[in-house]
Formats: structure tokens, C-alpha cells, sequence
């Protein structure tokens, strides 16, 4: 169906809102999305040919409504994704982020990178001396878990909303953007916080009667709330 073959920002653009779930992080105890293992391939032949370049074998990367497949069966738990054991530790540690496992890893990290002049990257950020490194974690990364554990989910002044998946029956699932944010919330213990989602099993939508037309719009408008309440309210 040609309908179903669009970008996560196009359908935006029709559902708007629609697409920003509340849940509770607590019962989203899964991780994974449709291009899991493309991004992961991206990334090796982006070594060697370029990010841009590498994306180009992929075009399906964003398609909201696909691939569809077994994506949403082979997920893994949220606990065991290194990103979910190094934020835990790092809290455990809180009063001394030095002994994290994490630290240790980034100083390590720093000691070689000035042997390759990379340093220590995250996202844009580069860290290249002990001082910025220590700035990281006291004021960014542990700033965000007391942001976060005393204030909740301020979506004034948060930037990246964490984005999930939908799986044939219905689950939420954790897709890859703002992992973080939604690592701390589970961690912290948040209870509601706001979702974007950017993937859509395709076998769900078929079991809504839903699709990007008319009444199917309607349904599939209706069943993302209905998601949402039945979520928050543990149904």
C-alpha cells in the first residue's frame, strides 16, 4: 500500500500530537526497532565509505509503517542494554561519579584518545581534557537524574522527547532516540512521561483497521489513544 510507505515527519504532519503518547517508562520493559540491526551495519560500512554513503543501501530506515517482519518479537530487555547498565551505575555511584563504571571507561577512553587526537564524544560533544570530563558527569549527565528525579519530565524545557515502537499486538517497545532521558526515568522511578513514536508494526495497523485515509485515519487516531489510556492504566 503506497499509503503506508511514509516518514515518521510526514505522518506528523497529519497526526501531530496524536503520535505523543504518555506512559509510564516503568512498564516499557523492552528495547529495540525495525533497522536495529541495518543502523548497526550503517555504522561498520559508514567506517569505511561514510555515514551518507552507507545510509543509501537502507532507504526504509524511517518509514514509519515498515519494514515489518520480526522486528518487534526480537527485542531485548531494557536492563541489559549497556547504555541501561552504565546510567544505573553511574547513579549508584552518585556521590563519587569517579568510581562509575562508566568514568573509568570515558578516562580510558580520554588516556587513548589523546594518542588519536578523538578524545571522548557524545552526540556533538567532544571531551578532551579531565576537567571537561569531569564537568560531564557532575553537571550533565547527574544533572540530569536530579533534574529528573525532583522536577519529573518538564517538556518546557526538554529537547529530546524519547521515541518508541509499536508491535503487532500492541506493545510499546523503546525505540533508539533519547535513551537516555527515558533510561533515568526508570531509573528515578517516574511513573508518566511523554513518548514520541516513530515506528508502527504494520500487522498492528491491519488489526486497527487503520491506515493514513479517511476513516482509516480516524481508527488509527482513535486506537493510538486508547494505547495510551490502556497503558497509564495498566490494562
Amino acid at each position: 500500500m503506497k499509503s503506508l510507505h511514509v516518514t515518521t515527519k510526514e505522518v506528523q504532519a497529519l497526526l501531530g500530537e496524536m503520535l505523543v503518547l504518555s506512559v509510564d517508562p516503568q512498564k516499557v520493559d523492552t528495547y529495540g526497532y525495525p533497522s536495529l540491526m541495518s543502523r548497526s551495519f550503517v555504522r561498520v560500512l559508514g567506517f569505511f565509505i561514510g555515514k551518507k554513503r552507507s545510509e543509501k543501501f537502507f532507504k526504509n530506515l524511517d518509514h514509519l509503517f515498515s519494514p515489518s517482519g520480526n522486528w518487534d518479537c526480537n527485542v531485548i530487555k531494557i536492563e541489559k542494554i549497556g547504555r541501561y547498565k552504565r546510567m544505573e551505575n553511574l547513579w549508584k555511584h552518585r556521590n563519587n561519579f569517579r568510581k562509575s563504571i562508566w568514568y573509568k571507561l570515558a578516562t580510558l577512553q580520554l588516556i587513548l584518545g589523546r594518542y588519536f587526537g578523538q578524545g571522548v564524544r557524545y552526540k556533538k560533544r567532544s571531551i578532551k581534557t579531565f576537567k571537561e570530563l569531569d564537568t560531564f558527569f557532575d553537571k550533565y549527565l547527574l544533572g540530569l537524574f536530579y533534574s529528573l528525579n525532583i522536577n519529573g519530565y518538564r517538556t518546557d524545557i526538554e529537547q529530546d522527547m524519547p521515541e518508541v515502537s509499536i508491535g503487532r499486538n500492541g506493545e510499546i517497545i523503546k525505540s533508539k532516540s533519547g535513551r537516555h532521558r527515558f533510561v533515568v526515568a526508570r531509573i528515578v522511578g517516574i511513573k508518566t512521561m511523554p513518548v514520541l513514536v516513530s515506528h508502527i508494526h504494520p500487522l498492528w495497523l491491519e488489526k486497527i483497521g487503520g491506515s493514513m485515509e479517511g476513516e482509516g485515519l480516524e481508527r488509527l487516531k482513535i486506537a493510538l489513544r486508547e494505547l495510551a489510556s490502556h497503558h497509564i492504566k495498566g490494562l
